[in-house]
């Protein structure tokens, strides 16, 4: 996935930046509330996060106002 950012942010158009951000999330459990999965708590183990952001380089203040796209690609669903 770091690959694909990277490509992204070398082959952006001209008149945007593309910052390019990593981190890394050990270990965690988040119980849901609501939903389908209401009560039940998902578990997750060493999550590597890659954020960009995309911001055009002639209107900076655009910076403060973001749309936060998530998704991932390992879900597993187990009994």
């Amino acid at each position: 996935m770091y690959a694909v950012a990277e490509k992204i942010k070398t082959t952006a158009h001209w008149e945007v930046d593309v910052q390019l951000e990593l981190f890394h999330t050990d270990i965690g459990a988040n119980r849901l509330s609501k939903g389908l999965f209401k009560g039940k708590t998902l578990l997750y183990s060493d999550l590597k996060h890659v954020l960009l952001r995309v911001v055009p380089k002639y209107m900076p203040e655009a910076e403060e106002n973001l749309i936060l796209v998530s998704s991932h690609i390992d879900t597993v669903s187990t009994t």
